[in-house]
């Protein structure tokens, strides 16, 4: 029965545009636009310059500045709890548990500015 389902969508649609009158009765949906009279578009796929049109702020060229924000912040939560981990007695590597717990911090505190001047 599930399967059967689409095909009674697809009649029922077909019959609502008979009813309206449609033009492209039975035609299928790739062939509309040059029933239409109007061309497909000759590059489907946007352009560089249609993103940058977007207001947003590209890093390296390609990395959105969003993309920076979100790995800072995630890797910074990351970085700051194996750095708290550390904290407890016989960790293996307790001599350098302030230097990560710094690093996830300035992590997390350059995504959080990151995402404050982002908008």
């Amino acid at each position: 029965m599930i399967g059967a389902m689409p095909a009674v969508a697809v009649r029922h649609e077909r019959r609502r545009n008979e009813k309206r009158g449609g033009g492209a009765v039975g035609r299928r949906p790739s062939q509309l636009p040059l029933q239409l009279g109007r061309a497909p578009d000759a590059d489907p796929t946007p352009s560089p310059v249609h993103h940058r049109l977007r207001n947003e702020l590209y890093v390296c060229g390609k990395v959105a500045a969003l993309h920076a924000v979100v790995g800072s912040l995630l890797l910074g939560i990351v970085v700051l709890v194996v750095g708290l981990v550390q904290l407890s007695p016989g960790a293996e590597a307790a001599q350098h548990r302030y230097y990560l717990m710094g690093a996830g911090a300035a992590l997390v505190g350059a995504g959080v500015l990151g995402a404050v001047l982002r908008y």
